[in-house]
């Protein structure tokens, strides 16, 4: 692999090229976030459940409702047909774990999940009129386009830039997606961060040479 070859030559005329195409450090970090999903995760695949679970306590003569939401939110790997340099740079060098799409722990975002499945259905019974159904004969499924998203099954995919451009139908959807603990989020801090931290030892590795040769 030319990495292990040369690593300082592939982090100084691959890596870091690619890395401030995709991170903009002119712009504010907001602008330069939703940027940055743009490029690399354009669209993205929600899928929400809610299968329902009472259960009796013959003890207490109660019944309990255990219901929960099954969630989760990703591009399911489209990224890799985005770039395969960023899958390297991610996954190999930074063993970053993009597959973490659920979130049953955190509270903060499974709460608003409820709303989230709610404004979608909305759209749907509001363009129930206007919705388009297209036959996928490679994938042999139906899905449906509504003026935000794709349904396909039980999935809601949808484009980053659509869902911006109608902030009003899915203000709890790009809170989400603007949440510190959403997966692509923290995906983007660490980059950067990366970034950040190549640019400094270049920048050393600079300085040393200049220092021997002038």
């Amino acid at each position: 692999m030319l990495y292990d070859m040369a690593p300082e030559k592939v982090e100084e005329f691959i890596i870091i090229p690619f890395l401030k195409s995709i991170i903009d450090d002119s712009s504010s970090d907001d602008d330069a976030y939703w940027t940055f999903l743009k490029k690399m995760h354009p669209d993205i695949r929600v899928w929400i459940q809610y299968p329902k679970c009472i259960e009796y306590d013959n003890e207490q003569d109660e019944m309990y409702n255990e219901s929960y939401y099954d969630f989760s939110i990703g591009d399911n790997r489209a990224f890799m047909a985005n770039s395969k340099l960023y899958f390297f740079i991610i996954d190999t060098l930074m063993q970053f774990d993009l597959d973490k799409t659920t979130y049953y722990d955190n509270n903060k975002i499974m709460n608003k999940v409820p709303e989230i499945l709610e404004k979608f259905k909305k759209i749907k019974n509001d363009e129930i009129d206007q919705c388009k159904t297209v036959y996928n004969d490679v994938g042999d499924l139906d899905y449906t386009e509504f003026s935000t998203f794709i349904k396909v099954d039980g999935d809601y995919w949808f484009s980053v830039e659509k869902v911006r451009e109608n902030a009003e139908k899915h203000d709890t959807l790009l809170s989400l997606i603007n949440s510190e603990d959403f997966l692509y989020k923290r995906a983007y801090r660490t980059l950067k961060e990366y970034l950040r931290d190549l640019k400094s030892k270049q920048q050393a590795r600079d300085d040393e040479w200049t220092e021997e040769f002038i």
